[in-house]
């Protein structure tokens, strides 16, 4: 095994023997460009634009709208607002200063397979990033 290029972000391997090239801990950038620039390279073919660099990823949404708080969860924005719908306190804010409302909990934890507060806090929701002091504080609520 040989290792090609490791950057922060991703690790090219290369197992000459089977001819397999290993991208890992590629965000969706790197696995669309780095890694077809990469496999290319190592294949000594010329580059050509993978089927996956105009690939729409889960939850994919054209037109969002960037005023709405919660305009991250694209497509399954829908499901919060069914959350919503079946139960008014789904509503809730938690959190004003960080606009995070009840049923984004909820939907960690039900569809995003949150397994914790950090998990929930941190990974799902990302206010630990965004202010953990704030983070604290709600705690009790999530």
């Amino acid at each position: 095994m040989v290792v090609i290029r490791a950057t922060i972000r991703f690790i090219i391997f290369v197992i000459a023997i089977a001819a397999i090239v290993v991208i890992l801990g590629a965000g969706y950038w790197a696995f669309t460009q780095q890694g077809d620039e990469a496999a290319a390279k190592i294949a000594g073919l010329p580059f050509r634009r993978s089927v996956t660099s105009t690939m729409k990823i889960h939850g994919y949404r054209s037109g969002v709208d960037r005023s709405d708080p919660l305009y991250w969860y694209g497509a399954d924005r829908e499901l919060i607002n069914e959350l919503i719908q079946e139960d008014p306190d789904m509503g809730r804010v938690i959190s004003d200063r960080l606009q995070v409302i009840k049923a984004q909990v909820i939907l960690a934890v039900r569809e995003e397979m949150a397994r914790s507060l950090e998990d929930c806090l941190a990974r799902r929701i990302r206010a630990i990033q965004l202010d953990a002091r704030e983070s604290i504080r709600i705690a009790p609520a999530v």
